[in-house]
């Protein structure tokens, strides 16, 4: 960083390095890519919580059930009224709340 001090011009550097986290949680993949209400779907990603708790997802803004989670997947149960579109997956990661969006659309038939 530079700064002007009388007149003069310093620079200032810091005396470690800062490290930009490209970890964030990303959704890779889900199977099936269609679905009924109530039918398992299966998500593929990385970087998700550990914790089964800090996991939600959301489809039409409905929250879905949620089975079965790890840090690389999870799977849920297309909730009631749902219809054809991008799920989301809110997850925490390095203590703040993360969303992601699938890469494509659910169908419901």
């Amino acid at each position: 960083m530079q700064t002007k001090f009388d007149n003069l011009d310093y620079t200032v550097e810091s005396s470690t390095n800062f490290t930009v986290d490209k970890n964030e949680p990303e959704l890779i993949s889900f199977s099936p890519a269609n679905g009924v209400v109530g039918a398992p779907v299966t998500i593929t990603g990385k970087n998700f919580s550990a914790t089964s708790s800090d996991k939600k997802v959301l489809m039409d803004g409905l929250p879905a059930t949620v089975t079965s989670s790890s840090t690389t997947q999870i799977i849920f149960v297309v909730p009631v009224g749902a219809t054809t579109g991008n799920f989301s997956v809110q997850t925490v990661y390095n203590q703040l709340q993360r969303t992601v969006t699938a890469p494509s659309n659910l169908i419901i038939p």
